[in-house]
C-alpha cells in the first residue's frame, strides 16, 4: 500500500487520477443508461438496441480523431469543449425522452453524445507517462498503470450499480443525469489541472527544433528509425490485444449460454463480475509481481494460455468453466497496464494520447471478434465455439511473449 499511496502523491497526481476516474463512470453508465431508458420510455428493445449498439460502434471510429485533436491542441480546450458538447447532448437526450418526443430526435441527441466522447483514460494515462517521464521516477509506472486499471475495474463494477438503483428508485429518464454529473465533474477537474498537463504536439516539435543536436543528419535518420520502429510496435500491440481481448467479448455469451443450459441462469451475471473481481485483485497485485517490470508480459500470459486450453474442457460444467473464467480474469486485466508500458517507451513521442487510445479501440475489436465468433458457433457445437476462441487467445499470448517479453 505504500507504494500506491508515494505514488499518488508524487507531483499531486492523487489529483488528476481521482478527477478521471470521476469522468470515467459515463463509460460504463452512459449505454446502459440509454438503453433501459428508451426501452422504458418508446417499450422497443430492439430500437434501443439499435440506437445503443450505434452509439458504441460510432464512439470506437470516432475516439482516434479525438485524440489526436487532443495532442494536437491540448487536453484544456479539446477537452472542455467536447466534454460540454457531450453533457448538452444527454441533457437534450433527458429532455427528449421525459416529453416522449419523437425517437429521432432521441438518435440525434444520442448521436452527438458520442460524436464528442472524450478519452479520459487516455489521457490520465498521458499525464502520468508525462510526470514520470524522469529515469528517477520510470519505477513508478508499472505503479501508476496498475492504479488506474484497479480504477477501470471498479468503474464496471459502480456505474451499473448506480443506473440500477436511479432507475429503480428515482426514474429511468433520469438516468442519463449520472454520466451527465461525471463527466461535467471529473472533466472539469481535470482539465483545470495545469500543473501536470502534457505538452501539445507542436511544443514538442518547437522544443525539437531548439536542440542542436537533433538538426545533424545522424539525428534525422534516427528520428525516421523511430518512427518506423513506432509503427511496428503499435501494429503488433494491436494485434496481440485484438486477440486476446476476444475473450472479453465471448465470455459474456458462452456465460450466459451455459449458465441457462444447466437450467441455472441467476449465475450468468456472478460469472461475469468474477472477470471484474479478479481483475482488481491481479491489478493490485501487479507491482509485485512485476516488481522489476521483466516478466509481465511471460507470466500473465501463460496463465492465459492455461486458461484458454482449459476452456473447451470446462465448458460442460458450469462451475469448472467458473473456476476458469476467475483464472482468465486474473490473467487478462493486467495485459491493460503492459500494453500502457509498451505505449510509454515509444520513442515517437508525439500523439501520445492516441496511442494511448489504442488500447480501448483494441479491446472494443477483440470483444467484436469474440462475439461474432462465439454467436455464430455456439449454439450448434459448444465445445467448438471454446475451442476456436481458445485458440485466437493461444496465438494472441504466445505471440505476445515472442514480441514484447524481456529475454
Amino acid at each position: 500500500m505504500e507504494r500506491y499511496i508515494k505514488t499518488l502523491k508524487f507531483e499531486r497526481a492523487w489529483r488528476f487520477s481521482l478527477a478521471g476516474a470521476i469522468a470515467r463512470i459515463s463509460f460504463s453508465s452512459t449505454v446502459l443508461a440509454l438503453l433501459y431508458t428508451l426501452r422504458h420510455i418508446y417499450g422497443s428493445w430492439a430500437m434501443a438496441g439499435i440506437i445503443s449498439g450505434s452509439m458504441l460502434i460510432i464512439s470506437s471510429t470516432v475516439l482516434p480523431f479525438t485524440a489526436y485533436l487532443i495532442d494536437r491542441f491540448g487536453q484544456t480546450v479539446i477537452g472542455f469543449l467536447f466534454t460540454y458538447l457531450k453533457v448538452s447532448g444527454m441533457i437534450a437526450t433527458i429532455i427528449f425522452c421525459a416529453n416522449k418526443a419523437p425517437i429521432q430526435f432521441v438518435a440525434l441527441s444520442s448521436f452527438v453524445i458520442c460524436f464528442f466522447s472524450v478519452p479520459y483514460g487516455s489521457m490520465v494515462r498521458r499525464r502520468w507517462s508525462h510526470i514520470l517521464r524522469d529515469e528517477n521516477s520510470k519505477s513508478k509506472i508499472h505503479t501508476a498503470f496498475a492504479i488506474e486499471n484497479t480504477i477501470d475495474n471498479l468503474i464496471y463494477v459502480i456505474g451499473p450499480i448506480l443506473i440500477t438503483f436511479t432507475i429503480a428508485n428515482v426514474s429511468p429518464e433520469l438516468a442519463l443525469l449520472i454520466p451527465a454529473a461525471s463527466n461535467l465533474i471529473g472533466g472539469t477537474a481535470l482539465f483545470i489541472q495545469k500543473s501536470t498537463r502534457p505538452p501539445r504536439n507542436r511544443e514538442l516539435a518547437d522544443k525539437e527544433l531548439t536542440d542542436k543536436k537533433l538538426k545533424t543528419k545522424k539525428s534525422v535518420n534516427k528520428k525516421i528509425a523511430g518512427k518506423k520502429l513506432t509503427f511496428l510496435k503499435q501494429f503488433n500491440l494491436v494485434f496481440v490485444l485484438v486477440l486476446v481481448f476476444s475473450l472479453y467479448g465471448s465470455a459474456d455469451i458462452l456465460a450466459r449460454h451455459i449458465a441457462i443450459s444447466e437450467n441455472m441462469p441467476q449465475l450468468n451475471g456472478i460469472i461475469i463480475s468474477t472477470i471484474s473481481a479478479f481483475g482488481i485483485v491481479s491489478s493490485v497485485l501487479y507491482p509485485r509481481i512485476n516488481k522489476n517490470g521483466k516478466r509481465g508480459w511471460k507470466f500473465f500470459c501463460l496463465i492465459l494460455i492455461i486458461g484458454s486450453a482449459l476452456l473447451p474442457a470446462t465448458c460442460n460444467n458450469i462451475y469448472l468453466f467458473w473456476a476458469n473464467v476467475a483464472i482468465l480474469g486474473f490473467a487478462l486485466s493486467p495485459i491493460y497496464i503492459l500494453a500502457d508500458i509498451v505505449i510509454t517507451k515509444l520513442p515517437e513521442q508525439k500523439n501520445k494520447t492516441l496511442n494511448f487510445s489504442l488500447v480501448g479501440i483494441s479491446n472494443g475489436l477483440g470483444n467484436a471478434l469474440g462475439i461474432y465468433i462465439i454467436g455464430f458457433t455456439v449454439e450448434s457445437n459448444l465445445v467448438l465455439a471454446c475451442t476456436t476462441i481458445a485458440a485466437i487467445c493461444i496465438l494472441g499470448s504466445a505471440y505476445a511473449i515472442f514480441k514484447f517479453a524481456k529475454r
